[in-house]
């Protein structure tokens, strides 16, 4: 499993914890102690053919947390997010899945710059908590070639917290396989590339995230993304 750094003083007080990949990364700071995390609602997809992709957020308040995926059929990287910090993506042989995060402030209008002008579908979710701070607590990627794709195991360190699975694929087949107990949020199925996420809410901490798989009737070059969130 990979996680963001949360605290930079550990690389100096207790670099053995940091080094073993047992942090957070918090993303804002905040307080008021442990919150629930919810799903509040979904921008539209933007398809482009162009290294510049506009994309807009759905309504959103100071404080949300905005997630932005793009799935990209030629492998290109994302390397302008427009104030988004990027969590990670994966390449499977010629596809690239990217996701990114930013603390709202009531921007809606954004726009990526990708390092070529491939096909490439985005979109932008918005999340709400109650209280707390928003901590990107777990992350981890796969990918796969005409076969089913799983996320690896992640782990909720909050109670209320929540597990997101983006999936990406370098063709338009239809699913026939999706992540276990989880809500569709987003899923874009016009053309390839194909993008679509969902999510689930984990009311106990220490629960395992595992068997989150995706498959289409045909193949393809297929990426998962799997991400923890929480409000710490």
């Amino acid at each position: 499993m990979k996680k963001l750094n949360l605290f930079i003083l550990c690389f100096i007080l207790i670099p053995s914890l940091c080094f073993g990949g047992w942090y957070y990364s918090k993303v804002e700071s905040g307080g008021g102690g442990a919150g629930t995390v919810s799903y509040a609602s979904t921008g539209s997809f933007t398809a482009v053919s162009d290294a510049s992709q506009e994309v807009t957020a759905p309504a959103n308040n100071s404080g949300d947390l905005l997630i932005a995926c793009v799935s990209d059929d030629a492998d290109q990287a994302v390397t302008g997010w427009d104030g988004f910090t990027q969590i990670t993506s994966q390449t499977q042989s010629s596809h690239r899945l990217s996701v990114a995060y930013i603390v709202a402030d009531g921007t809606t209008a954004y726009t990526f710059t990708k390092a070529g002008s491939s096909s490439s579908v985005a979109v932008i979710f918005k999340l709400t908590k109650d209280q707390g701070t928003w901590t990107i607590a777990d992350f981890d990627s796969a990918g796969a070639s005409a076969a089913a794709v799983t996320c690896p195991d992640m782990t909720v360190g909050t109670d209320n917290s929540m597990a997101l699975i983006i999936y990406g694929n370098d063709d338009d087949f239809d699913l026939d396989e999706t992540p276990t107990g989880m809500t569709l949020v987003a899923e874009y199925d016009t053309l390839d590339p194909r993008l679509a996420a969902w999510y689930q809410s984990y009311d106990i901490s220490g629960s395992p995230v595992t068997d989150k798989t995706c498959d289409t009737i045909s193949g393809g070059d297929q990426t998962i993304i799997g991400v923890v969130v929480e409000a710490q």
